[in-house]
């Protein structure tokens, strides 16, 4: 797709003055793929449900922390089944 069209890209990068491909960031604990930003998500999933826990003895309705915990096992499993390639 970019070598198809890397003539307009060309035009465009030149009417900025700056590049358009970012260059990959060296930093240690830059993301460097979907798997990297899985495993950060997949790493909160213990402090949201802390979270929603929270949130229901400051008075929030019991069925919305229930919706709430219902959605983050959905994101949990989500997340596990991406790291295990099913």
């Amino acid at each position: 797709l970019l070598a198809r069209h890397a003539a307009d890209l060309d035009w465009i990068a030149d009417r900025l003055g700056e590049p358009l491909a970012d260059a990959a960031s060296e930093a240690p604990d830059a993301l460097s793929s979907e798997d990297d930003l899985m495993h950060i998500a997949a790493g909160a999933a213990d402090r949201m449900g802390e979270l929603a826990l929270a949130a229901a003895g400051r008075g929030a309705g019991l069925e919305r922390v229930a919706r709430l915990l219902d959605a983050l096992m959905a994101a949990q499993a989500t997340a596990a089944a991406h790291q295990t390639g099913v």
